[in-house]
């Protein structure tokens, strides 16, 4: 029996099973940190710079997965964009501009993690791409915001406890609609797109307790760069005290958007995140 031809079993047993997890996970840190740096050494913002690197990721995805995905997919996403074009429009007067860039860092995202649900039914879903009834989606939302009460609830108990604000009711369409746009980007990049490109390239094994706790770890992994993609100067002047901080509260408003990623669908975590934001602002604590 001629073995020469043979390829190495290990070598595609790694193949197919995808990087592994150690390997995965210091790109996905590697790639943040540098994004960090580039922040730092431009004073701009660090989410433009992982969004950017998530629009190529998405766009090469997109590409390399059309085959999984169907019409109704592209028109979601560009829903889903207009939407939060549309929500950028009472924010600023350079708000078209902004509008149009987070449209794109919502859509092609999105459209990516559509494409990588189904092809490797890993981490988190849509309920709009995977159809159904329209109660389904209604029961995500409706589920999302019962979430989030609890924690509007402490923010602002908090707030009025320290003596920073006194609850006073301050009803605003334009800011229940300013609102939405990083309820829905920010869930698109870090409780949709960039966990299941991770999940992908490391696939866990499916239905093994291991895979479980792999998938869960990759989630809350996220959910703390997330934080960190909205940096204050006392990173900058204190970080040994200021990265507890960070990471703390990263994870107190970040694991109820897991469990509902993962549990429920992206969408309930996009109205989850939605209220987070909204509620303490419409009874006046910013």
């Amino acid at each position: 029996m001629n073995l020469a031809h043979q390829p190495d079993p290990s070598r595609s047993q790694m193949i197919r099973r995808g990087l592994p997890r150690w390997c995965a996970v210091a790109m996905a840190l590697g790639l943040y940190v540098a994004c960090y740096m580039l922040s730092i050494w431009s004073g701009t913002h660090v989410f433009a710079f992982f969004g950017l690197l998530g629009v190529i990721a998405a766009l090469v995805v997109t590409i390399t997965h059309a085959g999984e995905l169907q019409r109704r997919d592209y028109w979601i996403s560009a829903a889903l964009g207009a939407v939060v074009l549309i929500a950028a429009i009472p924010g600023h007067p350079s708000a078209a501009a902004d509008g149009v860039v987070c449209a794109v860092l919502t859509a092609l995202p999105l459209l990516a993690g559509i494409a990588l649900w189904r092809r490797n039914r890993l981490g988190a879903r849509s309920r709009l791409a995977d159809g159904g009834p329209v109660t389904a989606l209604m029961r995500s939302l409706l589920l999302g915001i019962a979430v989030a009460v609890p924690w509007v609830a402490y923010t602002v108990a908090r707030s009025v406890y320290l003596g920073h604000t006194r609850i006073q009711l301050v009803p605003s369409l334009g800011a229940a609609l300013v609102m939405l746009r990083p309820g829905i980007m920010e869930e698109a990049l870090f409780r949709f797109f960039w966990p299941n490109l991770l999940l992908a390239l490391a696939r866990p094994g499916s239905g093994a307790t291991g895979g479980r706790m792999w998938t869960r770890f990759v989630f809350v992994l996220f959910a703390i760069l997330h934080g960190f993609a909205h940096p204050g100067p006392a990173l900058l002047v204190d970080p040994w005290s200021a990265i507890p901080r960070v990471m703390a509260w990263s994870l107190f408003y970040g694991l109820p958007l897991v469990w509902l990623a993962l549990r429920r669908d992206v969408e309930a975590a996009m109205a989850c995140h939605w209220l987070l934001n909204f509620g303490p602002m419409a009874l006046g604590v910013v």
